[in-house]
């Protein structure tokens, strides 16, 4: 039986709602699997099916067609993304209540101009539209976050200029840094506390890739079970030397 991580289920709802909807991730609100019988009940059809919130009284659904072998992924990976959306607290936790009374309203004003967010005292602009690849590794970094902390509050959609520059100024390509992003939650787990925002990724990836691609890479179990039989070999046949050159002398 196959089987998959969190954070492969999280991708696999997020990248489907990217890539196969005209919506996005902040405007799912769940999903369902669709079993059908047609044609006489000689053929069966499976769907999973998502949800975006309603429209005149009337559910938003997109509907994408899945195989039988497969519906046991899509409802882990629904049950986990619905799960990883709920919210445990709708009032304001401390931290939140203190930062409303000690900031200064004219210091953190948001002003719409022009279809684009800009807060005043900052250089930050957020594009209304994105390239579809930082808007996958944005999403990609903020499902990997939320596999070790349910409750972390980034907007992911605050990343991708940082990320699009990444891909546009810096030439990185979305491989590498997909594969950066997976070695940092496998093997460099150190930078995962260090790793929380586009801006950080941006920062940190010339170090990431020379420790990603610097680490010694560990031997498979087959390579180990070699390695120990051509050792055991290798110990039997000196043995065997030294009892030819005993007798010989």
């Amino acid at each position: 039986m196959l089987s998959f991580t969190d954070e492969q289920l999280l991708n696999l709802i997020n990248n489907t709602i990217i890539k196969k909807t005209e919506f996005e991730l902040k405007d799912f609100t769940g999903g369902s699997i669709q079993i059908t019988s047609t044609n006489n009940h000689q053929l069966m059809k499976y769907k999973v099916s998502l949800f975006f919130g309603y429209q005149n009284r009337n559910a938003i659904c997109r509907t994408i067609d899945i195989k039988e072998d497969y519906l046991s992924i899509w409802v882990s990976a629904l049950l986990l993304k619905t799960k990883s959306m709920q919210v445990k607290n709708n009032g304001m936790d401390l931290s939140e209540l203190n930062e409303m009374m000690n900031i200064s309203p004219s210091s953190n004003k948001v002003e719409v101009v022009s279809k684009e967010v800009v807060s005043k005292g900052s250089k930050n602009i957020v594009p209304t539209s994105y390239d579809i690849d930082s808007e996958i590794i944005a999403s990609d970094l903020y499902s990997r976050i939320l596999t070790i902390n349910k409750d972390f509050k980034g907007d992911y959609k605050k990343w991708i200029p940082d990320i699009e520059k990444m891909l546009r100024i810096d030439k990185r390509d979305i491989l590498d840094i997909q594969n950066c992003l997976h070695w940092i939650y496998t093997s460099g787990k150190f930078w995962i506390p260090n790793i929380m925002s586009g801006k950080k990724l941006r920062d940190k990836f010339d170090t990431l890739s020379i420790q990603m691609n610097n680490k010694p890479q560990q031997k498979s179990k087959q390579q180990q079970n070699n390695d120990f039989i051509d050792e055991y070999f290798f110990n039997i046949n000196k043995k065997d030397d030294d009892i030819i050159e005993v007798e010989n002398e």
